[in-house]
């Protein structure tokens, strides 16, 4: 089964590198949304630590990480990460993309989201973040106040079937990423993450 529309990747890493994060709209049609929604459901949730002491992070959602070797979501992953090592292989120096980090996550009405934070030196080359269910408002932020609230912050507009690329240590040699942060969570919002870990 192929997940992925087809994508226009024309100077899609230039954006990455100029921008920090970039959109995709409707990279998953409403069908596979859909499916992989109705399969989310049935994964096994676990509320997520609310404090991350190292970074002082505050989140309020739920996380699945266990997924069945044959899940639709493990496949998804492959897909990206074979798509991305397509156009995306110089910008790695040279190395294979794999996605061996993966979690949906939901957040439910009225959480506060996750206050503004970097994914940390742990997780390389690029991050990508499927958007399944759109409540809440996903942004990139210069930095954040004592109150843990975003300096500068620029919401990225997004929908369900959407696809957030954002670089991060390792892109292009650099080891940078932008700081993120998910607030306004007005209605239940689902995710999947994907991640590359050493």
């Amino acid at each position: 089964m192929r997940f992925l529309e087809n994508i226009e990747k024309n100077k899609l890493s230039d954006r990455i590198a100029a921008e920090g994060a970039v959109v995709i709209h409707r990279a998953l049609a409403r069908h596979t949304v859909e499916m992989l929604l109705a399969e989310a459901l049935n994964l096994e949730w676990r509320k997520a630590v609310e404090f991350v002491s190292a970074s002082k992070v505050e989140q309020d959602y739920w996380v699945a990480g266990t997924l069945a070797t044959e899940s639709s979501f493990r496949l998804l992953a492959a897909e990206t990460a074979n798509w991305i090592n397509g156009w995306g292989a110089a910008d790695f120096g040279g190395a294979t993309l794999r996605f061996n980090e993966m979690r949906v996550q939901r957040y439910e009405a009225n959480s506060f989201g996750i206050t503004p934070h970097r994914d940390g030196l742990w997780c390389k080359m690029v991050i990508g973040l499927f958007i399944l269910e759109d409540g809440g408002r996903f942004g990139l932020c210069d930095d954040r106040t004592e109150a843990k609230e975003p300096i500068n912050a620029r919401a990225l507009q997004m929908s369900a079937g959407d696809l957030v690329l954002m670089r991060a240590p390792g892109f292009r040699g650099e080891n940078t990423q932008p700081m993120h942060f998910v607030d306004n969570v007005r209605t239940r919002r689902i995710t999947y993450g994907l991640r590359y870990v050493p």
